[in-house]
């Protein structure tokens, strides 16, 4: 997920009987690094050829589990990342579950960067493991996790922005079901507690969490969760983490289909490092017009109070508009208009008090055959700010054919 601007590549994936293997290979003109931490990461890109690939084998055993081995490798001048692991997924009596992982590492930077980004002047190692256990039958399921990644580990083929941290989750479900015609088809209540630190034991967050996930007549859902009695301790803070989450959905006519998603509950201003409030609402809707014309709407409002006030509003509206001609073709239009409103007084830095952003993207896509597929699209972006009206800031034209060679 972190090639950015690849020359070319190849994949190759198959199976025989009870073995799988996967293997792939990527030149790229840009080399996107993360560094991770435990109370944020920090990134950068270098310009210049680099190479990516991994390689993947897995084999069958027993009745219902598998066992694999996995490496990435990224290398360019003077930097090189691999990661080796191995992990199984054993299942018993079909309601025992264990998932284990272990993957080590093994990476260089070049030395300005790694003066720059305060990292290891010379090769260094580090590891990383997920243990993972599940007990599930037809009602009742409880489980166990537990996750660790070493101060020096890296994945810079993936994305992995936890470093010098564990994570220990234990928690229960229970599910009931009954058949359509009911005023609910599946009903599910659980909790779990959890706890993150860093790996010199120092405590990022202790949390009870909670869910309640409903799903009734018209496609309906509703699916409620939070955290009570939380803390999280992020540098100098040390905080209520309390909050409720609402998604839902329903489908009232066979055409139209309804979401709404949003939060509300403590938060934390990590620009200026401390606590706040936050509101989040985000309705939008599908609708079907005929067999070819698909439109969607969604319009995301979002608050953040801090002791002295409302330190920003934010909005976003976004249009999304589907013509399928045929199974093999579509044009599709998105529309995006983004707006900050910001209270200056409030930043403990220079801000701008209000930033717009307005997107416009199309593409055009046709299936020559189920293994070429041609895209043509078009997009641009427009900026402005307190003191510039939206501008113009670049466009786009792009053309693209992509051929599975099947062997």
């Amino acid at each position: 997920r972190n090639f950015a601007d690849p020359d070319w590549g190849m994949k190759v994936t198959g199976k025989e009987g009870k073995n799988a293997v996967g293997f792939y290979a990527v030149q790229d003109r840009k080399l996107n690094l993360l560094f991770p931490g435990n109370e944020g990461s920090e990134q950068t890109t270098l310009d210049g050829r680099n190479y990516g690939s991994a390689a993947r084998y897995r084999r069958d055993v027993l009745k219902n589990s598998t066992v694999g081995l996995i490496f990435t490798d990224r290398e360019a001048d003077d930097f090189y990342n691999r990661v080796a692991g191995m992990d199984a997924n054993f299942r018993f009596r079909n309601t025992e579950t264990v998932r284990l992982t272990f993957l080590g590492s093994q990476t260089k930077y070049p030395g300005n960067v790694a003066s720059d980004f305060a990292q290891p002047d010379r090769s260094f190692t580090g590891g990383a493991l997920d243990v993972y256990y599940l007990h599930n039958t037809k009602g009742l399921d409880w489980y166990a996790q537990y996750r660790e990644n070493g101060t020096k580990f890296r994945g810079h083929l993936g994305f992995i922005p936890m470093a010098d941290w564990r994570f220990g989750e234990t928690g229960w479900g229970h599910t009931w079901n009954r058949e359509a015609g009911g005023w609910f088809t599946e009903f599910n209540v659980g909790s779990c507690v959890n706890f993150e630190d860093k790996l010199d034991g120092t405590p990022m967050s202790r949390s009870f969490v909670y869910w309640i996930d409903y799903t009734g007549p018209m496609q309906s859902e509703i699916h409620v969760n939070g955290n009570l009695f939380s803390r999280m301790y992020y540098r100098s803070l040390d905080i209520d983490w309390n909050s409720v989450n609402l998604f839902a959905k329903v489908a009232p006519a066979k055409s139209l289909t309804l979401y709404f998603d949003g939060r509300y509950g403590n938060n934390i201003d990590y620009s200026n490092e401390r606590e706040g409030v936050s509101l989040r609402l985000n309705p939008w809707f599908e609708y079907k017009i005929g067999r070819h014309l698909s439109v969607g709407l969604d319009h995301t409002y979002e608050l953040f109070d801090v002791d002295g006030g409302r330190l920003y509003t934010a909005t976003i509206s976004r249009a999304r508009l589907v013509y399928q001609f045929s199974r093999r073709m579509f044009l599709r239009s998105v529309l995006q208009h983004v707006n900050y409103d910001r209270n200056t007084g409030l930043y403990t830095f220079d801000v701008s008090g209000r930033d717009e952003n307005f997107f416009t993207q199309l593409l055009f896509s046709y299936k020559i055959n189920p293994q070429t597929v041609l895209y043509l699209g078009y997009s641009d972006n427009y900026f402005g700010d307190s003191d510039i009206d939206l501008t113009q800031t670049d466009r786009t034209f792009f053309a693209k054919i992509g051929y599975a060679l099947v062997l």
